[in-house]
Order: C-alpha cells, then sequence, then structure tokens
C-alpha cells in the first residue's frame, strides 16, 4: 500500500519531523486513505450539493459526456455518508445526460462538514492554480491531431484554441531555424575570411 505522501531523501524527513515537533504539521491518516472502496451507483441517487458554489454549462456538461464516450468513466465521484457529491456534479450531470446507469463513486467518511465545504472549493480551485506548458502543450495537440488523426475536441480545447497553439509552435519553429542558420552563415563567412597560412 503506497501513502499518501512521501519523504524523497533524509533532509525532507529531518524537516517534516522538525515540523511535527513543533505542532504546526499532522500527517495525513494513511488509514483513511487506504479504506477507498469503489461503488458503483445509479447517478439519479446521487444528491448534488445545494451550495455547490462551482456550476457547470450545459456546453461544459456536453464536453464532460463525450469526454467519457472517449475514455469511459475513469475518474469516480466522491460522495458523503448521506449520498450527497462532494467531488464530480459535472460527471454526474453528464453520466444522466448519457443514459448511464451506474458510475463508480467513492464514499469519503473521514471528513467533518467543515472540511467537506472546503474540500468541495479546494478540489476545483487547486486545479485551476495549474498552469500550461504551452510549447509542450501544442506538441501534443499537433501530434494527435495531425499525427494520429485523434479528434483533439475531447480535451476540452477549442479549435480556435488548439489552432492557435499550434501556430505558436510552428511561429517558434521558424524563429529557431532563422536564427540556426544565420549562426551557419556567420560561421560559414568566419572560416571563408581566415587567412590560411601557405606551405
Amino acid at each position: 500500500m503506497v501513502p499518501p505522501y512521501s519523504i524523497s531523501d533524509k533532509s525532507d524527513k529531518r524537516d517534516l519531523t522538525a515540523v511535527a515537533r513543533a505542532g504546526l504539521f499532522k500527517p495525513p491518516s494513511i488509514r483513511a486513505g487506504a479504506c477507498a472502496k469503489i461503488t458503483y451507483r445509479d447517478p439519479r441517487e446521487l444528491k448534488p450539493r445545494a451550495r455547490n458554489p462551482r456550476i457547470h454549462s450545459v456546453r461544459q456538461i456536453k464536453q464532460i459526456a463525450a469526454s467519457i464516450e472517449e475514455f469511459g468513466f475513469v475518474n469516480p465521484v466522491l460522495v458523503d455518508g448521506s449520498d450527497g457529491i462532494i467531488a464530480g456534479r459535472g460527471r454526474v450531470e453528464a453520466a444522466k445526460r448519457l443514459g448511464m446507469s451506474d458510475i463508480p463513486t467513492v464514499r469519503v467518511d473521514h471528513l467533518t462538514p467543515a472540511q467537506v465545504r472546503a474540500y468541495v472549493i479546494a478540489d476545483n480551485k487547486l486545479a485551476e492554480n495549474a498552469g500550461w506548458d504551452r510549447k509542450l502543450l501544442a506538441i501534443e495537440l499537433q501530434e494527435l491531431s495531425v499525427e494520429l488523426n485523434f479528434d483533439v475536441s475531447v480535451t476540452g480545447f477549442e479549435a480556435g484554441e488548439v489552432d492557435l497553439l499550434i501556430s505558436e509552435l510552428i511561429l517558434l519553429r521558424h524563429k529557431f531555424l532563422r536564427k540556426f542558420r544565420g549562426k551557419l552563415r556567420a560561421h560559414a563567412g568566419h572560416r571563408g575570411s581566415r587567412a590560411w597560412p601557405i606551405a
């Protein structure tokens, strides 16, 4: 069983121990994470949280549904002891739209009511805080769409966004090639201007 956190080296272990002794950090419960069990439920039986501030447009629900059709329902919905949805409301609505009768869920029993309310927000906001390496993203989308003929619309990116990213990548490659060729010409000119000694 893999613990929910890991310590990479001795220095990290010493730092973590010092922080824990100071009472500033409480390691997560391994048992709580180890008890996760997937149960298949009818999405119509799951209850959306009335105070969930995250909203999903019809357009986004359609995107999620398309993703489920392509990849399957690979991300379980988190529910509380009363079948209230903690995380995965959009996936539940998409499953209903697709007419699914059972979807994977994980019951979360170790959180307090306050922690559940906070996690509902954190689950969405923390993902938003991540960024993109635009160059690598463009390479992935270009290879998927052009070389593998894969429909990248299931990734959530619009066609215009994909075109813009690929255009930026092509422009970057052209700039690199111009710079590289300029260096080659400069190097060739430098070699040609040398005065070679007569033997």
